[in-house]
């Protein structure tokens, strides 16, 4: 079982600290049952104050169909994302440590305890743009590493610890312009 997205992304300032963005994006999905292919959009919002930032996401904004090679069809959910962090520059360590919190709501129930997700993590990143990453998602284990060869080039590995679908690796890679 596996997916693959390739997702394009804009976002713009529309005021001092203020960004909005959204990202369109092809899934390819391979289950057991079959392949499928959807497309789907998702909306942000990102607020910098200092070391404080704030952002909000709604992925999945158009409810994103998957459609089968047999002909049935899946949807992926609409979910609400909110997230805070802290970051800040320690030239003892030579790098700079962040500080995330964000909580998933998502629309498959109203029992505000059911449908949302809660994640805590920290980040470092060495001057060299060389990142480690520690978290947890619910009581799930995470861990990643990202490298930054060149400006506006990032690759990054990700573990999720996972009780249902046994342990999940994530691979990405992007590109910035």
């Amino acid at each position: 079982t596996s997916d693959y997205t390739l997702a394009l992304g804009f976002a713009r300032p529309i005021r001092d600290r203020l960004s909005i963005g959204g990202t369109l994006k092809i899934i390819w999905r391979n289950l057991s049952a079959g392949d499928g292919t959807g497309y789907g959009l998702d909306i942000g919002a990102h607020y910098k104050n200092g070391p404080w930032r704030l952002g909000a996401l709604l992925r999945d904004a158009t409810k994103t169909k998957i459609t089968f090679d047999s002909g049935s069809r899946d949807r992926i959910s609409q979910s609400l994302t909110f997230g805070m962090a802290y970051s800040c520059r320690v030239d003892r360590i030579q790098g700079s440590i962040l500080m995330a919190t964000s909580v998933d709501l998502s629309e498959e129930t109203s029992a505000i305890g059911d449908g949302q997700r809660f994640r805590l993590g920290a980040e470092y990143t060495h001057y060299s743009r060389v990142s480690a990453r520690l978290g947890f998602e619910e009581n799930h284990f995470t861990a990643g590493a990202g490298l930054e060869p060149m400006d506006r080039m990032r690759v990054d590995i990700a573990f999720l610890e996972n009780g249902d679908l046994n342990n999940t690796y994530r691979i990405s890679a992007a590109l910035y312009f």
